[in-house]
C-alpha cells in the first residue's frame, strides 16, 4: 500500500497522543478504516513503525475481504435460488436450533400442479416467488422462512407458544386478501421440551395433512389453541 494511503493526524483535546488512520484495502478496493492510537504525539512516523502499520492495514484489508467472500458464499448455499428465502439446508439448520415455545409451520400450496398445467411453469414460479415474498414480509425479526421442497415452505416462529395458530392463520388471511392465483394450507406445531425437532416437524406435517384432507385453504394446529386474533 503506498505511503499516502496511511495518513497521520494529531487529535489535540481528543487524545493525548497521535491518531493513526489506516485505510484497509483489498483486491477490489477499500474495505474499511482502522484508527490506531499512539501514546506520544508526533507529526511523522519512524520508517519501521510506518512499515508495520502499512503491513497490518494491507493484511487486515485482505483478511476482511476473504471473510466477506466466505460470508457471501455461505449465504448463497443457504438460499433458494428461485424464491430468495432459505433452502432445505437452511430449514434443517433452523429446525436444529428451535426452542420450547417456538412453532414449526409447514405450508403447502393448494392445487399447485393445476397452476403449472393450466398457466405454465413460469406462472408457477411466479406463484412461489409471491408466496415467499409474502412470508418474508409477514415474519418478525428472528423468525425464519425456507422453501422446504417443491411447493412446500417451512416457517419457524420464535416464542409464539399458544399464539402460534393465530399468528400462522393471520399470515394466511392476509395472503388471501391479496386475491392470489393460488391458496395454501398450513400445519402448525409448537416445539416441546421433551421432543426432538424432528418430532415437532412430524406433528406439523400431520396437521398439514389434516388441513389438506379437510378441504384445503385452512390452518390446522396440533396441541395449540386455535384462537385467531383480529
Amino acid at each position: 500500500m503506498p505511503a499516502r494511503d496511511c495518513s497521520i493526524a494529531a487529535a489535540a483535546g481528543v487524545h493525548d497522543g497521535t491518531l493513526l488512520f489506516l485505510p484497509l484495502h483489498g483486491t477490489k478496493g477499500r474495505q474499511g478504516l482502522v484508527v490506531a492510537a499512539l501514546a506520544r504525539q508526533t507529526a511523522t512516523l519512524e520508517r519501521f513503525t510506518e512499515h508495520v502499520a502499512m503491513t497490518f492495514a494491507t493484511q487486515a484489508g485482505l483478511t476482511l475481504e476473504r471473510l466477506q467472500a466466505a460470508e457471501a458464499l455461505l449465504h448463497d448455499t443457504l438460499r433458494d435460488e428461485l424464491t430468495g428465502v432459505g433452502n432445505r439446508r437452511y430449514a434443517n439448520l433452523m429446525l436444529s436450533r428451535i426452542q420450547p415455545s417456538d412453532a414449526v409451520v409447514i405450508l403447502d400450496l393448494d392445487h399447485f400442479k393445476e397452476v403449472n398445467d393450466v398457466r405454465g411453469h413460469a406462472a408457477g414460479d411466479d406463484a412461489l416467488r409471491f408466496v415467499a415474498a409474502h412470508l418474508t414480509e409477514s415474519l418478525r425479526e428472528g423468525d425464519a422462512a425456507a422453501r422446504f421442497g417443491g411447493d412446500e415452505f417451512l416457517l419457524v416462529l420464535r416464542g409464539v407458544a399458544d399464539r402460534a395458530h393465530g399468528v400462522a392463520d393471520r399470515i394466511a388471511r392476509r395472503w388471501r386478501a391479496t386475491g392470489p392465483m393460488v391458496d395454501f394450507s398450513m400445519g402448525v406445531a409448537v416445539h416441546r421440551e421433551d421432543e426432538a425437532p424432528e418430532q415437532t416437524l412430524e406433528r406439523a406435517d400431520r396437521a398439514l395433512y389434516e388441513a389438506k384432507a379437510n378441504g384445503r385453504g385452512r390452518t390446522v394446529s396440533v396441541g395449540v389453541l386455535a384462537v385467531t386474533p383480529g
